[in-house]
């Protein structure tokens, strides 16, 4: 199929065959952030994690009218949004500006058969180490990892893959116990979902733990390994082999990934 044949609506249409939208949690916005007009033909694709500046640059450089995030770009009202985030102003404005189009999957892709658990497990080296019978009594964007390792082990194997600790509340890292299991989620994990999984798992690792879930996990006696959001980048690119490989009808659309680090230091 040539590109001058093809909208962003059916290229669109034909990714959701694979990440069903209604697999997306109620709350999630995902969708179209800039929608086009239904006869808008697609030029090339850009694939990320976060809609940012460089991003955008990337886009207009490399001739992609359609950029597909990971998370949505706008979350709430546009005239909200952009009055509480004021550096969407530019973005949306040259997205405007240069006529390219915002998409979202977000959990639709976290909640479809795990992907994106799986995906981080699989750069990890964790995926044939993955219990399929933990999700059938959870059904949630983690995974659990049945695999026996030590502390020094598992920072090693972060480390070698960008994933520095941000936080932890394990107190001796040079222990030589071993743990046999982890559940690892992509993104952030539920304090209340983690508490409910505590026996199924001798460790967790997750995102964005707020400062009430630590006391949580304190109280609780769980070990909690704290990592950078951007570990969902693996599933950005994961996400854009699967679609490349899988819809070889767009052979002339070209398809790139921009890993889009957010530099944050401890």
């Amino acid at each position: 199929m040539k590109t001058k044949n093809t909208t962003i609506y059916q290229f669109v249409n034909d990714i959701k065959k694979f990440f069903p939208i209604e697999n997306a949690e109620k709350w999630d916005p995902i969708g179209f952030s800039k929608k086009p007009h239904w006869k808008t033909k697609i030029n090339h694709v850009l694939f990320c994690l976060d809609i940012t500046e460089k991003v955008v640059e990337f886009a207009i450089k490399n001739d992609c009218n359609l950029i597909i995030s990971h998370h949505p770009f706008i979350f709430d009202k546009l005239e909200k949004d952009l009055e509480n985030f004021p550096y969407k102003n530019n973005i949306w404005n040259k997205l405007n500006n240069n006529k390219i189009y915002s998409f979202s999957l977000h959990t639709s892709v976290d909640n479809t058969n795990n992907f994106s658990a799986k995906s981080i497990s699989k750069k990890l080296g964790f995926l044939n180490n993955i219990d399929e019978s933990y999700n059938k009594k959870f059904n949630t964007s983690s995974v659990l990892i049945k695999k026996e390792f030590t502390l020094l082990k598992l920072l090693k194997i972060l480390n070698e893959n960008q994933l520095d600790i941000i936080q932890t509340n394990i107190q001796n890292f040079d222990s030589l116990d071993k743990y046999k299991s982890l559940i690892l989620f992509s993104g952030s994990g539920p304090c209340k979902e983690i508490v409910q999984a505590k026996k199924y798992a001798d460790l967790f690792v997750t995102c964005d733990v707020k400062w009430s879930d630590w006391i949580a996990y304190d109280q609780e006696n769980i070990n909690v390994i704290q990592i950078s959001h951007f570990s969902e980048h693996f599933v950005v690119n994961e996400l854009k082999e699967i679609i490349q490989s899988n819809l070889s009808k767009y052979s002339d659309v070209k398809m790139y990934v921009f890993n889009n680090e957010i530099k944050v230091l401890n």
